[in-house]
């Protein structure tokens, strides 16, 4: 398997420590003098270099799976899987609700 892209936002970071993104937003306000300072603020939100995210977990005894990715969410993953596979025929219906 590839190395995993050494830049990881909230959602890279849950996955490979094994939680969920808000627990990463936890760590980031309780342990403002500790946890690493993101190398680009975007309008998605902090980019971080992984190595030091990395380091970290291991600093602070939580484990990590370096090549674990997160899992698809939401309505643009929907149609990033569909273009993937072959356009937006591909994609399954929507809930009746949200029509």
């Amino acid at each position: 398997m590839d190395k995993p892209w050494p830049l990881v936002g909230y959602l890279e970071i849950a996955a490979r420590a094994g939680v969920v993104r808000p627990v990463v937003t936890m760590w980031r306000k309780r342990h403002v003098e500790t946890f690493p300072t993101p190398v680009a603020e975007l309008e998605v939100g902090p980019v971080w270099y992984w190595p030091e995210i990395a380091t970290w977990l291991d600093q602070t005894g939580r484990g990590y799976d370096e090549n674990a990715v997160p899992e698809p969410t939401g309505q643009g993953e929907r149609f990033k899987a569909a273009r993937a596979i072959g356009g937006r025929e591909a994609l399954p219906a929507p809930p009746a609700s949200s029509r």
